[in-house]
């Protein structure tokens, strides 16, 4: 088995020193941070940044009592913060609300929502482009035929769906806005597999099915766009009780425990190109674009991926993360 990803990067046609060219405002010296989604009670939920430069923590926004938050993604240029969580129900328990924010500065500032109760948002991401938003849908009010999830995008002008992909989640979009890439299950079976498609959500090609390992997951770009990161379980294995609730609070709807080892597949191939060995259960990850970092939310807390030697290391202990996004560094 092949480790690190200078064959892979080749494969890939990967570029090592970083992603699509950034605005003026950028800092070229800064490794920028980890934008995660951190759980300290239940609940009690905060979005916090970790600088790769100083390693300093600082709490981005903290939500309100009793909401629940799901993931983050940042767009690659401006690096604006999209955040998916649930709000409370104000007349009784139980969650009636899923909302996608944008933060910023002055905090945050809704997008879109579902109202009806049982219906969550989850798993969102940025267009390329910054126009439009892709999430999942799930839940049992979702739809007249009672889809478990389904991959949506809705226009921020108009806050109107104008692409839906039943049986679709786990989306990720390249940051060349050429591809996006999801996981696929297959309503019988719930056989998983990862779809490349344009950046429309028409599908292209397979990048790796259920049919050739046991589980899979978490699809994620290279910072270039040549590549995706799959998430893999090649054979079966059993997990100690205590793998499994190493991290209950990182846990909810629309998480797929899956501990596997990271692979890198070229855009054009479907090559599966061994990375790194981790064999721990992922929550999320993110890549770099200021150094061939992968970064993942596991089990442990936060763990990088050195992309150049598939070494992985802990870079936060014992905290439940459930959600990363990498933003640059910008000038003061």
């Amino acid at each position: 088995m092949r480790y690190g990803l200078l064959a892979a990067l080749a494969v890939c046609g990967c570029d090592v020193g970083g992603g699509p060219a950034q605005d003026d405002a950028l800092d070229p010296m800064s490794r920028g941070e980890i934008v995660f989604v951190e759980q300290r009670g239940h609940p009690d939920f905060r979005i916090a940044t970790l600088s790769l430069d100083t390693g300093d923590i600082e709490t981005l926004f903290a939500l309100p009592s009793g909401a629940f938050a799901y993931a983050v993604d940042v767009h690659p240029e401006t690096g604006a913060v999209l955040l998916a969580y649930t709000e409370p129900d104000p007349d009784g328990p139980g969650f009636d609300r899923s909302v996608l924010v944008e933060l910023d500065d002055e905090g945050p500032r809704y997008i879109t929502g579902l109202d009806a109760a049982g219906t969550w948002a989850l798993h969102p991401c940025w267009s390329a482009d910054g126009e439009s938003i892709w999430y999942v849908a799930q839940g049992q009010q979702w739809s007249s035929e009672t889809l478990p999830h389904t991959l949506v995008r809705v226009r921020r002008d108009d806050n109107q769906i104008d692409v839906e992909i039943p049986w679709a989640t786990e989306p990720a979009v390249s940051p060349t806005g050429d591809y996006m890439a999801w996981v696929e299950v297959e309503p019988e079976s719930y056989r998983r597999k990862v779809v490349m498609g344009t950046a429309d959500g028409d599908p292209i090609r397979t990048l790796v099915d259920q049919d050739d390992v046991y589980d899979l997951g978490t699809p994620t770009f290279s910072s270039d766009g040549g590549g995706v990161f799959v998430l893999v379980l090649e054979s079966p294995i059993t997990m100690r009780s205590a793998d499994l609730s190493a991290a209950p609070e990182a846990t909810g709807h629309g998480t797929h425990l899956l501990p596997g080892d990271w692979y890198g597949i070229a855009v054009d191939d479907t090559e599966r190109i061994a990375i790194s060995e981790t064999s721990t259960i992922h929550h999320d990850a993110t890549v770099s674009a200021a150094q061939p970092l992968l970064i993942a939310a596991t089990r442990e807390g936060i763990t990088t991926v050195d992309l150049r030697t598939g070494t992985a290391e802990p870079l936060l202990l014992n905290r439940a993360i459930r959600s990363v996004a990498w933003r640059p560094g910008h000038d003061d």
